[in-house]
């Protein structure tokens, strides 16, 4: 939002340096490293409200082992929980949820591997609030492309970031 790109397929929200790394109001340590109002302990580590552990996404939840995204309670490594119980090991389940390795929130799974929040289509695919167009593309409100965060914000070329801005 409002910031300029450091480094290719870097997305950049209000600063932050490395590549490929999104940032949403937080400054970044270690590339590849989304950061959501927290910093970052460990690389390719997303953080919401703190957290410790690499590789390992928290949203107001303590880390139980690495790679292991914990909201609200969990039981089991690399297992995301929202207000659900685990059916299978690397299965993050958020109000129900079919298949492992597949997180859900408030929406059905469509291929294992697949985050869905409100809706989505394609296999390992995060929704916030948007369709997806191309496999592993995260996107909040809209989009256009495979691998491409978008907050606000179209997307010209694959792996290619825009908040409100940005070149590279």
């Amino acid at each position: 939002m409002k910031g300029g790109v450091r480094g290719d397929q870097t997305p950049l929200i209000k600063g932050g340096r490395g590549d490929q790394t999104p940032l949403i109001k937080g400054g970044v340590r270690g590339d590849q490293t989304p950061l959501i109002k927290g910093g970052v302990r460990g690389d390719q580590t997303p953080l919401i409200k703190g957290g410790r552990g690499d590789q390992t996404p928290l949203i107001k939840g303590g880390v139980r082992g690495d790679q292991t995204p914990l909201i609200k309670g969990g039981r089991g490594d690399q297992t995301p929980l929202i207000k659900g119980g685990v059916r299978g090991d690397q299965t993050p389940l958020i109000k129900g949820g079919r298949g492992d390795q597949t997180p859900l929130i408030k929406g059905g799974v469509r291929g294992d591997q697949t985050p869905l929040i409100k809706g989505g289509r394609g296999d390992q695919t995060p929704l916030i609030k948007g369709g997806v167009r191309g496999d592993q593309t995260p996107l909040i409100k809209g989009g256009r492309g495979d691998q491409t965060p978008l907050i606000k914000g179209g997307v010209r070329g694959d792996q290619t970031p825009l908040i409100k801005g940005g070149r590279g």
